[in-house]
């Protein structure tokens, strides 16, 4: 339990600083991940949008990260993503995202996201 809450939070650390290369690392060539509109996607389309711009308006941080174990093989992260107006710098909004991680082999088999 202890090694996917450390491979969960090695991965969000690293997408964090725009290490990209540890963080793909650290993804399972079978990787699927569930974001809250339910689309699932592999990990191509996670590492592509890495290098994306993302908003037009908007960039957003996580923040106040806490990652616990979930059960055998798993990791929960709960945080914060806060959306700051690229102009000006201003919060937009907040809102609390849960990551779900299932960890196989040493690397993140998937990912499930919710926001509330």
């Amino acid at each position: 339990m202890k090694e996917s809450v450390e491979i969960a939070r090695r991965y969000s650390d690293a997408v964090k600083a725009g290490d990209y290369e540890t963080a793909a690392s650290l993804l399972d060539e079978e990787l699927e991940v569930v974001p809250p509109s339910g689309r699932a996607y592999g990990k191509a389309e996670i590492t592509s949008a890495w290098g994306s711009p993302g908003f037009d308006h908007l960039e957003v941080t996580l923040e106040e990260r806490v990652f616990e174990p979930d059960g055998d093989g798993r990791a929960v992260m709960h945080g914060t993503q806060v959306f700051h107006w690229k102009e000006g710098g201003d919060v937009a909004y907040t809102r609390r995202l849960t990551t779900r991680y299932l960890v196989r082999d040493g690397r993140i088999l998937r990912m499930e996201m919710e926001t509330a």
